[in-house]
């Protein structure tokens, strides 16, 4: 994720370059929008990959329903991409980038209860191999 977003924002990068040397987009908004782009595109491709890689980990442990969880998964982040893209140039690409960040949370402090729930301590002195973060 990180790599292709990177690549993406290089290919933006090119894009508003075009648009500054032809005068269609000033100087101030063509560095704001570089920065912009140059530091979420990467992060957020991150955040997408991460909620995708979790719906396959449901997938792992409900294979009767695998097929259909990978599909929300991956159907999920595609619309949280196309909405981040198709807003990005306003208020609303910030707000669907925030969403996709909450939902990536969300997901992470879920596993993370998940997690502690399975490695529950075995016997006083011995606790099962399960490592979770604090």
């Amino acid at each position: 994720g990180l790599a292709f977003g990177a690549t993406e924002a290089i290919v933006y990068s090119i894009s508003y370059a075009a648009g500054h040397a032809s005068e269609r987009i000033g100087y101030g908004d063509y560095l704001l929008v570089q920065l912009l782009r140059l530091i979420s595109l990467p992060f957020l491709h991150g955040v997408w990959t991460g909620i995708s890689s979790y719906f396959l980990g449901l997938s792992a442990i409900n294979p009767s329903a695998r097929r259909v969880v990978i599909l929300c998964g991956l159907v999920g982040v595609a619309v949280l991409h196309g909405l981040y893209n198709t807003f990005a140039d306003g208020w609303g690409g910030f707000i669907f980038a925030m969403l996709s960040l909450g939902i990536f949370i969300g997901y992470v402090r879920d596993e993370a209860t998940s997690i502690r729930a399975v490695s529950i301590k075995t016997d006083a002195n011995e606790v099962d191999s399960v490592v979770c973060p604090p």
